[in-house]
């Protein structure tokens, strides 16, 4: 048996066997909730559905606050990601935040400062991953299914205006960023593996620039996933 691989873009998805009787796991994604202020509605829903089973995981990839970052002293900050966590409390199953362009606004300190406050009001230290400002996070969602979190924006953006971005990571170059995300995915070999991230390796959309995630299919080593990435 082979390495099954998934993408998730800015879309939701469910995971299930072919029989609709047998569903093991029930995955929601979406993303750019910062951008507006009527987001309530889709929150809620997400929130009722991760509340429904502890099966079920909702994803958040990226642009969780408004475009000009997070502030902990900024009230409107404080109370528009306050009111969009008031949905999601309660929880059954499971809730993670990926951050994208607008958590890197104020650095690794506005990462940080977000992380805590989405940690702190939703009661759980695993919630915000990856974790202060480093790039990527696998975890088990059960004997079938890993997840794997990646920070698309910390792939792109320019590190010459974070000077102190990696010192609390164990990756310290995109070279070695890479290489873990391919190790991680040998290392769930016979399992699904989700990938989830905001910026699109392939897109038929407005970001249909194949390399704007920086893969190139000629440079992973491992044939199975790269016949996966090219097909």
């Amino acid at each position: 048996m082979r390495t099954s691989l998934f993408l998730l873009l800015l879309v939701a998805i469910t995971a299930q066997a072919q029989d609709k009787k047998s569903i093991s796991h029930t995955i929601y994604a979406t993303g750019n909730l910062g951008y507006g202020k009527d987001n309530g509605e889709v929150i809620s829903m997400l929130g009722k559905l991760s509340q429904s089973s502890k099966n079920t995981t909702v994803l958040f990839l990226g642009n969780n606050v408004q475009p000009s970052g997070f502030d902990k002293n900024n009230n409107e900050s404080l109370e528009r990601l306050d009111h969009q966590l008031s949905f999601l409390k309660n929880f059954n199953g499971n809730i993670f935040f990926i951050p994208e362009s607008t958590e890197w606004k104020k650095g690794v300190n506005g990462i940080k400062q977000e992380q805590d406050f989405i940690s702190k009001n939703l009661g759980n230290n695993k919630v915000f991953l990856p974790k202060d400002g480093c790039p990527v996070k696998k975890i088990t969602i059960d004997n079938t299914i890993d997840l794997l979190m990646i920070d698309s924006e910390w792939a792109l953006m320019n590190w010459d205006q974070f000077p102190n971005i990696n010192d609390e990571c164990d990756i310290k170059n995109k070279t070695a960023f890479y290489n873990e995300v391919e190790s991680e995915i040998v290392k769930s070999q016979n399992k699904t593996v989700l990938i989830a991230l905001c910026h699109p390796p392939a897109s038929y959309g407005k970001y249909n620039n194949f390399f704007s995630f920086g893969i190139n299919p000629q440079q992973i080593n491992n044939n199975i996933i790269k016949n996966l990435v090219i097909n």
